[in-house]
């Protein structure tokens, strides 16, 4: 037969959580990308080309990407940027106009990019085509307003009225990237890079046997080491869920174990709580003379009465029960209490038969 490991236990618990922490942390985020964000992130993942895509396959609320060769001229604009109208085509091959909302930021660029359109066109030479603007956008509604102008500038232009068939029924609008960084979504973006880290260290971390400092410091303190530990647990009095009970401590086999020293506790009951939903929680709570509290959480109110059941065989002379006697001792007579657990225990040795 194995002998039982505490320590084994607590790793294992260790793994599990840290397992459990790391899927939860994805699953989070795959609800975020999925659910709370989908007009963010289908910025950030637009996969189809404005220009390589048939005009007729346009859909309105759509992210695509653009890296921006053509541009036959600007029409409008307004105090954020530039209406400009660029050669598409449709399914049969036949060329269209796109009306392209340009930032004010590639005011220049795209200057320089009608320059190298008309020079392309008169020369076909491809090596004219220095410039270009990347940037991702969606595609929107024309308003009549913006069609208004573009019929203006066609017939400012004298072009035949045919060419105000070849419009798009829909616009392009440049987006750049910092203005979806600085949108109302970063806050979410920045939870999601959270999130992603906090799993990516939980994987990272899994093995890491860092997480026993915390129960060596509190070893230290009674004079223990991890041997004493995994010794003085290895047949213990008794296992409720994750909380086991030896002749001298309760200690919970978690990632941050609890430890509690049984000659320590002056005051402990059962209790049980409920939720605003009705829900009921059971724990043993213990109380010691350091004026500590420690509850130890279980599945079932039996549990939580088996429990300071073990540990008043160890400790008889604790205050066992939440009564208005031992509440008002604890908090009110607190002197009091300390002579009747240890001078009580110390009276009992002392006339016990030679």
């Amino acid at each position: 037969m194995n002998r039982f490991s505490i320590i084994k236990k607590i790793r294992k618990e260790h793994i599990l959580i840290h397992i459990v922490g790391a899927v939860v942390c994805l699953l989070v985020v795959l609800i975020f990308a999925v659910g709370l964000l989908p007009k963010t992130h289908k910025y950030l993942f637009a996969t189809k080309n404005v220009f390589s895509t048939s005009c007729d396959n346009y859909k309105v609320d759509q992210y695509y990407r653009a890296k921006t060769l053509f541009l036959f001229d600007c029409f409008a604009e307004n105090n954020d940027g530039r209406f400009y109208f660029a050669p598409v085509e449709n399914d049969d091959g036949e060329e269209r106009y796109l009306f392209i909302f340009i930032p004010n930021k590639y005011e220049d660029t795209a200057n320089s990019i009608i320059d190298q359109t008309h020079e392309y066109i008169e020369t076909g030479d491809e090596d004219v085509l220095t410039e270009s603007i990347t940037c991702r956008g969606c595609m929107m509604t024309i308003d009549q307003k913006t069609t208004k102008f573009f019929n203006e500038y066609l017939d400012y232009a004298g072009a035949p009225q045919s060419e105000k068939k070849k419009a798009c029924d829909t616009m392009f609008v440049m987006i750049p990237m910092k203005d979806v960084l600085l949108s109302e979504s970063t806050i979410w973006l920045a939870l999601e890079v959270f999130l992603v880290g906090a799993s990516v260290y939980l994987l990272v971390t899994i093995f890491s046997k860092k997480q026993l400092n915390g129960l060596k410091t509190k070893l230290t303190a009674e004079n223990m080491t991890l041997e004493d530990f995994e010794n003085e647990f290895s047949s213990p009095v008794l296992n409720v869920g994750n909380v086991y009970v030896s002749d001298k401590h309760v200690v919970t086999a978690s990632t941050a174990p609890l430890f509690l020293k049984i000659e320590d506790i002056v005051w402990m009951y059962p209790n049980t709580s409920y939720s605003s939903n009705g829900a009921a929680t059971y724990s043993a709570e213990f109380f010691t003379k350091n004026r500590q509290f420690f509850r130890f959480t279980t599945k079932t109110k039996e549990q939580s009465e088996l429990l300071c059941r073990a540990v008043s065989e160890k400790q008889p002379n604790a205050l066992n029960g939440y009564v208005i006697e031992n509440k008002d001792m604890y908090f009110n007579r607190f002197n009091e209490l300390l002579d009747q657990v240890y001078n009580r225990t110390q009276e009992t040795d002392d006339h016990e038969p030679q």
